[in-house]
C-alpha cells in the first residue's frame, strides 16, 4: 500500500473513531490549520479555531449521539504522489437520550499527498488527465482549477472560491447533521 493511500485509510479510521464518540478535539485535529469547511446554507468555517468552535458547540449538546457513521469510497484516484478519494457515508444519531432515531447521508473528500509542485503549468499537466478541478499546493503557495490560477495569498481564496462556487452549485448536501433530518 502507498503511503498516500495508506494516509487516507489512517484518516479514515480516525474520522469515524472521532465522529462516533463525538471527540471534538480528535474532530478538529483532523483538518489543517488553513482548512476551510464549506456547507450549502451556512457561512464558511474559516481555519481550525473556527471548525474547532463548531466542533465543540456540537459535542457539547446534551443528550446528542452519533449510533452510527459509515464511510463508502466511490472513488480512489493516484495522481503522481497523492491520493484522492471521493465518497458518501451513511449514519444515524439521536438529539436526545431517548428521543428519535434520524438518519443521515452525505458526502466525503479525502487527499493526502506531498509539496513538489513548484509551477502552474506542472500542476495544470497533472488536472489535464484527473478527475478533479483545481490543486492548491500550500508551500508554494500555488492554485491552479481548469479555469483559474493565483499565487501568493490569493491561492488560498481561489481555492476557497472555487469550492464555494461547487458547494453553492449542491442544493442537497451538507456537512452539518442535521441538515438531513428525516
Amino acid at each position: 500500500m502507498s503511503a498516500p493511500i495508506a494516509g487516507i485509510e489512517k484518516l479514515r479510521q480516525e474520522d469515524i473513531a472521532a465522529t462516533l464518540s463525538l471527540d471534538s478535539v480528535a474532530l478538529t485535529d483532523l483538518w489543517t490549520d488553513d482548512a476551510v469547511r464549506l456547507s450549502p446554507g451556512q457561512p464558511a468555517e474559516v481555519g481550525k479555531q473556527a471548525i474547532r468552535e463548531s466542533n465543540k458547540r456540537w459535542s457539547a449538546r446534551p443528550g446528542f449521539k452519533v449510533l452510527s457513521y459509515v464511510p463508502e469510497t466511490t472513488d480512489l484516484t493516484m495522481l503522481d504522489g497523492w491520493a484522492v478519494e471521493w465518497g458518501n457515508f451513511t449514519g444515524s444519531y439521536v438529539e436526545s437520550a431517548g428521543g428519535e432515531v434520524k438518519q443521515i447521508r452525505g458526502n466525503t473528500f479525502y487527499a493526502v499527498g506531498y509539496s513538489g509542485w513548484k509551477q502552474h503549468e506542472n500542476i495544470a499537466k497533472r488536472l489535464g488527465d484527473a478527475p478533479i478541478d483545481g490543486i492548491l499546493v500550500i508551500d508554494s503557495g500555488l492554485f491552479t482549477s481548469l479555469t483559474v490560477s493565483a499565487t501568493g495569498p490569493w491561492s488560498l481564496w481561489a481555492l476557497i472560491s472555487s469550492l464555494h462556487e461547487s458547494v453553492s452549485a449542491l442544493k442537497s448536501t451538507s456537512a452539518h447533521p442535521l441538515s438531513y433530518m428525516t
